[in-house]
C-alpha cells in the first residue's frame, strides 16, 4: 500500500508538470504577474518549477532511494504550501495555476489540495526502496533529462525574440484606417506623442495574454499613462466578451479604446494579432507580438 501511495504521488507531480508546460504561456505570465522576478527570470522560474515537478514525479515512481524522494517531495509541497498561504493573505483569488489550464484552483483549493499530497506522501514514507551503486546518477539523469525535456518542448521567448519579431505592420493600409475613421480619432492616433497603438481582437486568447503582459510590462516601459489605445475590429455580431469585460480580464486600462472598420484594420497589421505598435508622429518606431514583447 505504501508503494501505491508513491506511485500515486508521483503521477500528480507528473500531471501537474504536464498541465503546466501544455499551457507555459499562461504559466509563465502568471509568475511574471506575481511581481518576484523580471519577464527573463519568470521565464526561467516557470520552467525550472516544470521540470523539477516532473522529475520528482519521475523519481517517486521509480522508487529509487525512496525516503530521499518522498522527503524531497513533501519539502516542495511544503513550500508551496507556504506560497499559497501567501496569496491567501494577500487576497488573491485568482487560478494559482498548479495544475496549468486543466483544472482552475485558487489558493485556498490548492491549498487543501497539497495537505491531501503531504498525508500522501506521508504514509508513502516507508515505501519499498531501489538503492544500488549508481543510483545517485540516475537520480541526477532524471533532472537533468526533465529539465532538458522542458527546454525542447517550450523553449524560453527570451531566446528567441529575434525569430519572433513580427514585421506585418503595413504603414500605407494605417493611413488608409485613419482616413475611413472621424477626424477626432485620427487625430489622436496621429499625434506628434508617443503612442502604444495595440491592435487587438476580443475574441483572440493571446491578445488577452498580451494586454495582460503589457499591463504588467507598462511600468518597465516607463511610457506616459494616457499613452495607451486599444483597437478592435467591428464585428457583426455580439462578441463573447465587451472591451469592458476584456480591460477587467486582463487589467490592462487604456487611455482610449476604439473600434475601428474591419478590413483596414486587418491589412495594418497583415492579419498578425496581437500586435503592439509603439508610434510617433504617425511613423512606427518599433512592433511587437506576444512573443517578443519584453
Amino acid at each position: 500500500m505504501r508503494t501505491l501511495f508513491r506511485i500515486l504521488s508521483g503521477v500528480i507531480f507528473i500531471v501537474s508538470a504536464v498541465a503546466k508546460l501544455l499551457s507555459a504561456d499562461t504559466f509563465e505570465l502568471y509568475v511574471f504577474s506575481l511581481g518576484f522576478f523580471n519577464l527573463g527570470l519568470s521565464f526561467l522560474a516557470a520552467r525550472v518549477v516544470i521540470a523539477v515537478e516532473f522529475a520528482l514525479g519521475l523519481w517517486l515512481i521509480s522508487g529509487i532511494k525512496s525516503k530521499i524522494s518522498v522527503l524531497s517531495a513533501m519539502g516542495l509541497t511544503a513550500t508551496f504550501s507556504l506560497f499559497l498561504l501567501y496569496l491567501i493573505l494577500v487576497g488573491s483569488n485568482e487560478n494559482c495555476h498548479c495544475f496549468g489550464e486543466l483544472v482552475d484552483l485558487s489558493p485556498t483549493q490548492s491549498l487543501i489540495k497539497n495537505l491531501l499530497i503531504l498525508t500522501i506522501l506521508f504514509f508513502a514514507l516507508k515505501s519499498k526502496s531501489y538503492n544500488f551503486k549508481f543510483a545517485a546518477i540516475v537520480v541526477t539523469a532524471l533532472f537533468a533529462i526533465s529539465a532538458a525535456t522542458v527546454v525542447i518542448v517550450s523553449p524560453p521567448d527570451n531566446w528567441r525574440y529575434d525569430s519572433y519579431a513580427q514585421n506585418g505592420f503595413n504603414m500605407d493600409a494605417y493611413q488608409e484606417l485613419l482616413e475611413a475613421v472621424p477626424d477626432d480619432i485620427a487625430s489622436i492616433l496621429a499625434s506628434d506623442e508617443e503612442k502604444v497603438i495595440c491592435f487587438f481582437s476580443l475574441e483572440c486568447e493571446y491578445c488577452r495574454m498580451t494586454a495582460k503582459k503589457l499591463g504588467i510590462l507598462r511600468n518597465d516601459w516607463e511610457f506616459a499613462a494616457d499613452s495607451i489605445i486599444c483597437l478592435f475590429p467591428q464585428t457583426n455580431g455580439e462578441t463573447e466578451i465587451t472591451p469592458e469585460q476584456f480591460f477587467e480580464e486582463t487589467g490592462l486600462y487604456p487611455n482610449e479604446y476604439y473600434t475601428m472598420p474591419a478590413l483596414q484594420f486587418v491589412k495594418s497589421v497583415s492579419g498578425y494579432l496581437p500586435t503592439v505598435a509603439i508610434m510617433k508622429d504617425a511613423t512606427l518606431v518599433k512592433e511587437f507580438g506576444y512573443r517578443d514583447l519584453h
